[in-house]
Formats: C-alpha cells, structure tokens, sequence
C-alpha cells in the first residue's frame, strides 16, 4: 500500500464525504467527516486563516490547483503532531506519509 500525505488524505476524504456518501458506510463517513473536521481545527489552530473557506471548497468538492495548495498549506500550518493525533484517534496513521 503507498503511503498518502495528509493533505492528500484530506482531499480524498472530502471527496468521499460530499461526493459520494451514499458509496460510504456509517463508520466510514463518521471517519471521513472527523479527518476533515480534525484537520481543519489543527490548521485554524495553528494559525491558518483560510480554515473556514478550505471546508467550504471542500465541501462543494471543488478540485483544483488551489485547494491542492490550501490543503498543504493547512497541514503545514496545523503541524506533524496535530495531523498524527488527528490520524492516529482515527486508526490512519499507519496509512499516512509523514513529513520529515
């Protein structure tokens, strides 16, 4: 299994979340919404001041090249230590690529 960064874990989450939740269980949309929400609350946390419009783009799904780099930037902002115990109360950290 290759490892995925945690803004891409992010992104992934959100599209199965509000693009196709009904492709989800129970607990997998529980899982979903708690990494989106968790990482969100890191990042505003951490200083990131775009929190409130990255949920909003990521909500709608809106993929693109902006979001891509709001997700980084909101992981950066957040922290590694944050991000793995957001992770980790999730059971992902093991599937998760960390920074160095």
């Amino acid at each position: 299994m290759t490892k995925k960064s945690p803004n891409v874990m992010l992104q992934t989450a959100a599209i199965a979340l509000h693009g196709a939740p009904a492709m989800l269980t129970p607990q997998a949309r529980q899982i979903a919404a708690h990494l989106v929400d968790g990482v969100l609350s890191a990042a505003a946390a951490g200083g990131y001041k775009q929190a409130d419009i990255l949920g909003t783009l990521l909500a709608r799904c809106t993929m693109s090249r902006r979001v891509t780099r709001m997700a980084r930037e909101a992981c950066e902002a957040a922290g590694t230590a944050s991000l793995k115990e957001v992770f980790g109360r999730l059971g992902l950290a093991g599937v998760t690529a960390w920074p160095a």
